[in-house]
């Protein structure tokens, strides 16, 4: 399975848990409407830097966009909100949570 199906797969997911529309998603992150399709389509491999914004959008960490959901590892991985270590990032500002185990 390519990283392009894993990373279109978790987005598509993580947006819809949310019920976030791709609209409303390209609001929050900055990334366009059509970037995002072509993600969840997997007609376009998206960046680190966009990832990273997607990431912002959706409220998670970037290594939470992209565990491999597929392997069912997400929900054992994943800790509690009360659990989650949480920090500022003193160069830009940016809320930084880890939301997994690893």
């Amino acid at each position: 399975m390519s990283i392009d199906y894993l990373i279109a797969a978790r987005l598509q997911r993580l947006r819809k848990l949310q019920g976030l529309t791709i609209e409303t998603l390209a609001a929050k992150s900055g990334v366009s409407r059509g970037m995002i399709s072509k993600i969840e389509r997997r007609d376009s491999s998206p960046s680190a830097h966009v990832l990273g914004k997607l990431a912002a959008g959706l409220g998670v960490s970037l290594t939470a966009l992209l565990i491999d959901e597929m392997n069912g590892s997400d929900g054992e991985l994943l800790r509690p909100r009360e659990k989650q270590t949480v920090w500022r990032d003193p160069a830009v500002g940016y809320l930084r949570r880890q939301v997994t185990e690893r």
